[in-house]
């Protein structure tokens, strides 16, 4: 993944965490179970090897679909997959303005 996009960086999954540095590379990465559970939750290796599944925030440069085009051979390979699923934030922000709600827009001109 990180071929494919050399931006690509592991955030925290949760908010109470959210004071945690971002995972970019190996350096950085956690060494306790508990702490990369922080980042890949719901992981649970297994002591005889096999799959294990995580939800991650992933964030990246690049559409998710082109991502997953240039790493489809991997993922073949490695009998892996991505899924994509809608965030679910814990909480959000909205910021802007109404568009055409400001009184010095000419309406005759709309």
């Amino acid at each position: 993944m990180k071929e494919a996009d050399t931006h690509l960086i592991f955030a925290p999954y949760h908010e109470e965490n959210q004071e945690l540095p971002y995972i970019s590379g190996t350096a950085n990465f956690p060494n306790s179970l508990r702490d990369i559970n922080k980042y890949f939750v719901g992981i649970n290796p297994k002591s005889k090897g096999g799959a294990c599944y995580a939800c991650v925030t992933m964030v990246h440069n690049k559409p998710l679909t082109e991502l997953m085009e240039e790493v489809a051979w991997w993922l073949k390979e490695q009998r892996a997959r991505i899924w994509e699923r809608p965030l679910q934030a814990e909480s959000t922000t909205i910021k802007g303005w109404f568009l055409y709600s400001h009184r010095d827009i000419d309406l005759v001109e709309l």
